[in-house]
Order: structure tokens, then sequence, then C-alpha cells
């Protein structure tokens, strides 16, 4: 019956962390980055190859995996989040076990519980990208850890294999390995010689990955320099991604949690605090250190697989108040709940992905109205995206079926690329000149600009825009060509263009 409680409480949490994480993820639109996966993944195994050899190695297992998901499972917003939700549930179950072998079951429980308080942590669970799965990997690599501590033998070969998962899925998780350490000096105040030889066999494995995945530095060419002001974006979007009042809140218990701590004079656990703030903070410092000195690396979501250690931390903030008293517990937990209701219900609106992106319902617009034989051209990169506005063709393929599109010059699966090549928007009124009707996807017109910084990532530019008077509309409008009717969304908009018959 132990057991069966043991293995219990895991599951239930689990369960209900992936339906949380899942509520709702059919909704936001598609935005740049799960494009990006999508145009990734909808292609062969080879090519697959192609591209990562070329940009984006750091996600080649993650991209790989979705590969067979998508072959099962199509390329539907739900579809593509929902590994993502499946990776949330994994991590709060596998939190459940770790806190109980560090402090107790009744532990576990609330450092899991307070793991899917977290908004950065429900944002990654509605996402199509692979940071949801480097936390759950990252958790399961200091279970083991603290396993093969006890029970040594085979457990360090599980560890040292999860740990090379860990890293391939995710390089820039390599940096938990120091905070490990910390860990193990802390809470066995020795390192016993089974863990150097794990750690070292891990770092030994992933050596050329990492030799192979620097060489691609370049791609995150568009990160910020770490500069004060992005100190600021830490604190704000690294763990409530933007919530002022959860960022506010969770500070009150983890500080009153301490100063009751201290305070009191019955011992308390604190070697187990300062293992989880290693956790938490050592990775973060290493890479704000090397964004700093070296080379711009540092954006909020690439943090995801330290969050399990804040969230271990203020779970010990919540015991230390409450004790044992688990109505208290429950208050506390339910606080950061309502805390994060209001960031979690906008991360699940239509608009809800970075930016207020809005590519599958501009995709889906155009596939209920268009007919077979229309032709679809893409607007050029727009001040708030690295790329034309094919991206959402990319990230809503399906959308585009039977329509003519006049733009391409390139695949981005031949060209072993993220995007397809656009040809010359100068060329466009000789290939529009047998299309009776145009669906153009374009920046929306705007009568002043603006600059938004969405996520904590960078400066997104909207500039001033009207379509009539772009480079696109005079070669489409030149080959006969006018404009019937233009449909606004948030950032992009439709236009419907038909020849005079």
């Amino acid at each position: 019956m132990s057991r069966l409680r043991g293995v219990s409480a895991p599951l239930l949490v689990g369960l209900i962390g992936a339906l949380v994480a899942a509520w709702g993820s059919w909704r936001p639109s598609l935005w740049y980055d799960e494009a990006a996966t999508i145009s990734s993944v909808n292609r062969t195994v080879p090519q697959i190859f192609h591209l990562v050899d070329t940009i984006d190695g750091v996600h080649a297992a993650y991209y790989l995996f979705m590969r067979v998901w998508t072959l099962a499972f199509g390329f539907s917003e739900f579809s593509v989040r929902l590994p993502s939700a499946l990776a949330v549930g994994l991590a709060a179950g596998l939190m459940v076990v770790l806190g109980r072998i560090v402090w107790d079951n009744a532990f576990g429980v609330l450092c899991a519980l307070v793991l899917l308080t977290v908004p950065r942590v429900m944002w990654a669970g509605s996402e199509a990208r692979g940071y949801a799965g480097a936390m759950a990997l990252t958790v399961a690599a200091m279970l083991l850890l603290l396993i093969a501590l006890d029970r040594g033998r085979w457990w360090w070969i599980a560890y040292s294999v999860t740990g090379v998962a860990m890293v391939v899925w995710f390089f820039l998780s390599i940096t938990v390995i120091p905070a490990q350490i910390v860990m193990i000096l802390v809470l066995r105040r020795r390192i016993p010689r089974a863990a150097v030889f794990a750690m070292v066999a891990v770092v030994v494995a992933v050596t050329p990955f990492a030799w192979w995945v620097f060489g691609q530095r370049r791609q995150i060419d568009w990160l910020p320099p770490m500069t004060l002001d992005r100190l600021e974006t830490l604190i704000l979007f690294e763990i409530p991604d933007g919530s002022w009042p959860y960022l506010i809140g969770v500070s009150v218990v983890v500080v009153a949690g301490v100063a009751v701590a201290a305070f009191r004079s019955a011992a308390q656990p604190w070697p187990i605090l300062i293992a989880a703030a290693s956790w938490w903070l050592i990775p973060t410092g290493v890479i704000v250190i090397y964004s700093w000195l070296a080379s711009p690396t540092y954006t909020p979501r690439y943090l995801i697989f330290a969050v399990p250690g804040f969230a271990i931390v203020v779970a010990w903030a919540v015991r230390a108040m409450t004790g044992d008293r688990r109505v208290w517990q429950a208050v506390l937990v339910g606080l950061l709940i309502a805390l994060m209701v209001p960031s979690y219900l906008a991360q699940r609106g239509p608009y809800g992905r970075t930016g207020e992106t809005d590519f599958s319902q501009v995709a889906e617009y155009v596939q209920t109205h268009a007919h077979p034989g229309d032709c679809v051209a893409f607007g050029p990169s727009p001040g708030w995206s690295p790329v034309s506005m094919r991206a959402v063709l990319r990230g809503k393929p399906d959308s585009f079926v039977g329509l003519r599109d006049i733009g391409a010059r390139r695949g981005a699966a031949v060209s072993g690329s993220l995007w397809d090549e656009d040809r010359p928007v100068e060329r466009y009124r000789e290939f529009a000149a047998g299309c009776s009707v145009m669906w153009v996807i374009g920046d929306r017109d705007r009568d002043t600009a603006a600059q938004t910084f969405p996520g904590g990532m960078q400066v997104w530019t909207f500039r001033r825009e009207r379509f009539v008077d772009t480079a696109l509309h005079r070669e489409l409008s030149d080959s006969g060509l006018h404009v019937v009717q233009q449909i606004p969304f948030t950032n992009s908009q439709v236009i419907l263009m038909e020849r005079d018959r």
C-alpha cells in the first residue's frame, strides 16, 4: 500500500500538470519560433539533417522527435504544443519524487505544485519548442543524481545517460553541472569519486556536440547585448513572464519564509535551500556573465531548465512559514495560483503568443475564403519579424494548398534553411500576370510607428505602413490587379486583389 501511495502522488500531480499546461493551447496563434519548428520538421529526415548541419543544430534532437510526433498527430496548434504540456507534467511528477528524497512526500508535492504556478512554466507548456522538454530532462537528471548518491552502481550510468540527453536536447543546460557539484557538496559534504567520473563522462560525451553547435553561434546574433537594462528583463521575464503581481507576490513569500526560518529557534534544513538556489542561480549567473563579457546568449526563455530550482526555493519558504500545517500551505499556493491566472489566461488567448502574433488567424482566413487556383503573395520582412511574411506559410502550409505562390524562388527544405527564399519584389509583376485573384499577406497598415519589447526578447519595430504605398502593391497593380478588400489582424493583414473582368 505504501508503494502504491508513493507512485500515485507523482502520477496524479504529473497528470494535473499536463492537463493544466495543455488547456487552451489550441487557441493562440502560432508565432515566429513555432513556425520555425513546423518549417523544420515538415520535411524528410535527411532534409532535417541538412538543416541542422547549417543552422539550429542546438534543436536537432527536438526536431527529430517532433518529426516522428507530427507524422502521427499532424500539425495543428494543439498537436505541436501537446509534447510540451506532457513534458511539464513529467517535470511535475518527477519533482514530487525529488522533493520526497530531499525532505518528505509532502514537500515533494509542494515543490511540484509551486512549479505549476510559475508563469514561465505555463508558457513553456503551451509552446511548440523544446524548452519544456529541457526542463523535464534537467529534473530527471537531478533526480537520478540524488538516487545515485544514495544507491550508486548502475544509477550513475542512468544519470550520465540522462545528463547527455539533457545537454543534447538543449545545450545551455550544461550549465546545470556546476550547480550539481555545489548541490552535492551542500547535501553530502563531499563529492564521491563515482560522481566525478559520471560528470566527466557527460562533459566528454557532449564535447563534439558542443563544438558543432558553437560553430553555429551566429544564429543568435539577433540577441541584444547584456546591459544593466537587460537585468530588469531578467527579473521581470525569467520567472514571471512579465507579470509584476506574480513577481511581487512570490518575492514576498520567499523573503518572509527565509526571515521566519532565520528567527525560529528550531533548526531548519538550510542545505536544501542552498542546493535549490544553486540550481536556479548558477546557470543564470553563468549565462548572464558570458553574455556580458563574451557574446550575447541570454534571453529569458532559454533558462527554463533552471526554474525548478526556483520552485524548490519557494516551496522551502512556504514550508518554513507554515511548518506541517497543510491548510496554510494550500492558502499560499492558492495565492500564487491566483497571481498566475491572469498571465495564464493571456497566454491562452487567440493572440497569446509573443507580440500578439496572428499567423494562424491570417492563414485560416485565407484558407476559408480563397479558392483553388487563386494566387498568393507574401510581403517582405516587416520591422517586427526577421523574415518575410512567408513565415505564415511555413507555419500553416495546409492553409495554402491549391493556391499559386508567385513569390517563391527556392524552398527551405532544398536550401537547408528555416525559410524559403523570396524572389525580388521587382519580378512579381511578370508572375502575377496570369492571376485573376491575388491574396496578399503583408504588414498591417499603420498611421504611426511604434516599438514594443515582447517577452523581454528584443525590440519589435512597427513601422508606419500603407500597403498602397509599397513596392509590392506597385508591382501587382501594374500587372492589372487592384485592391478589393483589406482585412487587418493584430500585426498583419490580408489583402484581396482582383483583375478587372
